[in-house]
């Protein structure tokens, strides 16, 4: 599938930094759509652990990124950030006109949260590896000599479009957020989190879902298989595999009978793109200790069996 790059603006936790990113090209068909064969999508491997960390222009100091997904209609979209050891931030009070989520996988930091424009003091949010943070629009945050990365820290960096940084001074008078009361940011702890059994067999920790664009932690077992038809969605989908491995089953096109098996390890991120097939038999067959993976998609829609 060809694709472009651009660069894009993101903000990780607020603080506003420059990254730079691509976005793959989409096919505009409906759903439920017959597509001619050269017009389904692809179903890939995205090799996070060999693609080389990108240094943006002006970024700060010692950030680094990989880019996993741009949307090209927002701005926004997904990275894999680097924040090294011993950066402290230096950015005013403010929040982000954008929502978006974090995923911590190494090292450790915090943020300073304020529940609305008139709390001066603020509270000292904590983020460490399997902790899920949602940053919602119109949520204060700031900085100070206690907020820095002791030992730096690797997260995946999600958005629903480019963040627009917007400054609360503490003298601002606005006791309400557009008529309602200020948001306040979300934390999960996916270690405390209940696994639950899906209806396909594997379980799963659902832990966000805001206006259609969704986050779940699955595991597959060893032994877990599963069966059915070949399938196709009208949204993108992403598969990081935080441990274990293993295969998925993919097509070119509906008339492909030989399917394409697609080994995925740690640190590597399968795409479902719109219209990709994937599906029949064991759409998915774990290895070894299983797999436990990070699946998101930016919107909702439907999945599908391919006509």
């Amino acid at each position: 599938m060809n694709r472009r790059r651009k660069l894009l603006i993101p903000c990780f936790l607020g603080l506003l930094c420059l990254l730079c990113s691509f976005y793959p090209m989409r096919l505009g068909a409906q759903a439920g759509d017959v597509l001619p064969a050269q017009n389904w999508n692809r179903v890939r491997i995205l090799d996070l652990n060999s693609m080389p960390w990108v240094i943006p222009p002006k970024a700060p100091e010692g950030w680094k990124l990989k880019n996993i997904h741009t949307i090209e209609s927002t701005g926004g979209g997904i990275n894999l950030v680097f924040i090294p050891p011993n950066w402290a931030p230096k950015d005013p009070r403010h929040y982000d006109k954008a929502n978006g989520w974090y995923y911590f996988l190494s090292g450790e930091t915090s943020i300073i949260y304020y529940r609305s424009p008139q709390d001066q003091v603020g509270e000292i949010l904590r983020f460490r590896p399997g902790q899920l943070f949602t940053g919602v629009e119109g949520a204060i945050h700031g900085f100070g000599p206690q907020v820095i990365v002791p030992d730096g820290c690797v997260v995946l960096d999600w958005h629903d479009r480019r963040p627009v940084l917007v400054p609360i001074p503490f003298d601002y008078k606005e006791t309400t957020f557009n008529g309602r009361p200020w948001p306040f940011p979300k934390t999960v702890d996916t270690r405390d989190e209940p696994w639950e059994k899906s209806a396909e067999g594997y379980i799963v920790k659902k832990l966000y879902d805001v206006n259609g664009a969704t986050v779940e932690l699955r595991y597959y077992a060893p032994e877990w298989r599963s069966s059915g038809p070949m399938r196709y969605a009208d949204f993108d989908r992403w598969m990081y595999v935080l441990n274990g491995a293993f295969d998925v089953r993919a097509y070119e096109w509906p008339g492909d009978s030989n399917a394409k098996l697609l080994h995925a390890t740690k640190g590597q991120v399968v795409e479902i793109p719109v219209h990709s097939i994937f599906g029949g038999g064991n759409t998915i067959e774990p290895k070894d200790i299983g797999a436990w993976v990070l699946v998101w998609r930016e919107r909702g829609g439907k999945e599908m069996d391919v006509p």
